[in-house]
């Protein structure tokens, strides 16, 4: 199952991380810089130990990360992968490729989606999240 949740970052964000908390163990792929464990006072070094978080801070190390995630989820035993939002990746400043890349992404989330719960943060209002499906925009924050 593929969900997106769309708001302002921060809100998404600490929705997400939560409900990473919520479905351990859980794979969180950081997009977002947000995963920082002293910034999340509610979870206990159980729960921390039970989050794995791989730090992203390309598009392109998204879709690589993304190609490898089932198997990594897989190794984990991890019942839900999280994507923090991922709209201020480092890109290369080329509309056309930052849209392929970014299309592909989608595909891949929607794919992944069919073998594993997938939770996507996209921040309101950003051209990167109009390529995601309609049926997978779960909530607004």
């Amino acid at each position: 199952m593929l969900a997106a949740f769309r708001g302002k970052t921060r809100e998404v964000n600490a929705r997400l991380l939560r409900l990473a908390f919520e479905r351990l163990p859980s794979l969180v792929l950081d997009c977002a810089a947000c995963a920082d464990p002293m910034a999340l006072p509610f979870a206990s070094q159980e729960e921390l130990e039970a989050v794995f978080v791989v730090e992203i801070d390309l598009l392109y190390s998204l879709r690589d990360a993304l190609l490898q995630a089932d198997a990594l989820a897989s190794a984990l035993d991890a019942r839900v992968v999280i994507v923090t939002t991922f709209h201020h990746l480092f890109h290369y400043q080329d509309e056309a490729e930052n849209a392929a890349v970014v299309g592909h992404i989608w595909e891949l989330f929607s794919a992944l989606g069919e073998r594993r719960d997938v939770l996507v943060g996209v921040k309101e209002g950003h051209p990167w999240g109009t390529s995601c499906p309609a049926s997978a925009l779960l909530s607004t924050c």
